[in-house]
């Protein structure tokens, strides 16, 4: 999908998501590609390392901190 809009030429703000076991992995791959991010209980439970998430501000925080970084 992405080969084609880049053939296209469409220029549009993109967002790559997954849910559950690619919620992460999906997050990562658009960090490293420069596209927009989203994460929350709606997309997983769980952080990266498997283990459950507290809340909401949980997930945000550890997605904030591989965005700050590039993962």
């Amino acid at each position: 999908m992405i080969s084609l809009l880049d053939r296209a030429r469409v220029r549009t703000p993109r967002m790559l998501h997954g849910s559950d076991a690619t919620a992460w992995p999906m997050l990562e791959d658009a960090v490293d590609a420069g596209y927009d991010v989203r994460i929350g209980l709606e997309d997983t439970m769980r952080l990266p390392d498997g283990t459950e998430a507290h809340d909401n501000a949980a997930l945000v925080a550890h997605a904030a901190g591989l965005v700050s970084t590039g993962t």
